[in-house]
């Protein structure tokens, strides 16, 4: 029997398909216990892959943590399995733009593909607006009853709403039939045309590129249509059965992606065998990853004592690439801290045993 594989999707959306080898479930399920048979790491599963880039980089942090003891955790990016999904190793250059319609936030993602590698060109999230965004909008129009109405069309798939908003963007007489209790098509497709100003501004000029678009937002109509609108082209819809498929392609190595980040480095001053020795100690970027030195976890701390490591500064600096940088450690809770980098731009993540991580804007040396 082959090896289960549990993909968690941090999207949060409809994201529940199972297939002869793979299940895919909502990120929000994985704090089941290990004896449960559907939960992740049971003996069933014997593979955990996380898609990651539907919540924020604390929360995706928190969530990697609660699975490491679950079992080795394969972190991919929803805009990589997407491209995975649909290029094959070997296969012959592409470009493409991956529209990520989400829960929390809109990503379009830029990548180019070839022989089974994707480069990441550009990467822009734009946390207002998501799925939860257009509620909040549609709530703050009509109130709260009917917000709550809207978004459990739109978490449930909403077919007769998207079957009566497809309507009204063709013909004006359905405009005044309600979607949901307290709200019309006209109103709903109104309330969306900031949305639809802000999605089109997002896209970068890519005349030949494929358009992907995912997400648990992707199945509401204007979506799409302000993508073809501002692309001047039908976006590839994928479903999140495809989606799982793609992830597996890339944590079992069948597909390879590209650093997003410029190289980081931590120059650290010690002292060897009595003699003072400086060092540049690379600083990860991959999720659950933190800096080492000498084949062990670097761990800085401002307690005021050099037990636990070196003593971090209010100021700490960094090599991004060739360039100086720093991140302003002002205020920041005494503790031994793991270091990291995460997000676009990059940020420092300060992580501490038993206390949520902490991400620091990383700022240019002036």
């Amino acid at each position: 029997m082959a090896p289960m594989t549990m993909v968690l999707d941090t999207d949060g959306g409809r994201t529940e398909a199972d297939g002869e080898s793979i299940t895919v479930r909502p990120a929000s399920e994985a704090t089941g216990a290990r004896a449960l048979p559907d939960a992740p790491g049971s003996p069933a599963h014997e593979r955990i892959v996380l898609l990651t880039g539907g919540m924020g980089v604390i929360e995706e942090e928190l969530l990697h943590r609660a699975l490491v003891p679950l079992g080795p955790v394969h972190a991919v990016p929803r805009m990589a399995a997407a491209i995975a999904a649909v290029i094959r190793p070997g296969g012959a250059e592409s470009t493409w733009l991956v529209c990520d319609a989400g829960e929390n936030a809109f990503t379009v993602a830029l990548a180019d593909a070839h022989d089974g590698l994707i480069r990441p060109v550009s990467v822009v999230t734009e946390p207002r607006l998501g799925r939860w965004a257009f509620v909040e909008a549609v709530t703050a129009a009509t109130g709260a009853e009917t917000g709550a109405e809207m978004g459990r069309a739109l978490r449930e798939g909403g077919v007769r709403l998207a079957a009566v908003i497809r309507q009204a963007m063709r013909h004006d007489y359905v405009r005044d039939e309600a979607v949901v209790a307290g709200a019309t098509a006209g109103l709903v497709l109104d309330t969306f045309t900031a949305f639809a100003e802000r999605i089109k501004a997002l896209l970068p000029s890519c005349p030949g590129a494929e358009i992907i678009l995912i997400g648990g937002f992707a199945d509401f109509p204007p979506v799409r249509q302000a993508i073809a609108d501002g692309a001047c082209r039908e976006p590839r819809t994928l479903d999140v059965a495809a989606i799982a498929r793609g992830a597996c392609d890339v944590a079992e190595g069948r597909i390879s992606v590209a650093a997003t980040h410029e190289q980081v480095a931590l120059p650290l001053h010690r002292t060897r065998a009595g003699l003072l020795e400086e060092v540049a100690v690379p600083v990860p970027a991959g999720l659950g990853q933190f800096a080492q030195l000498d084949d062990r976890p670097l761990v800085l701390s401002n307690r005021g004592t050099l037990v636990a490591g070196p003593t971090l500064p209010e100021r700490l600096p960094l090599l991004v690439g060739d360039e100086r940088c720093r991140a302003g450690l002002a205020g920041l809770p005494p503790g031994d801290y793991r270091v990291g980098v995460r997000g676009a731009p990059i940020g420092l993540l300060l992580d501490r045993e038993a206390a949520d991580p902490i991400l620091i804007p990383v700022e240019r040396q002036t």
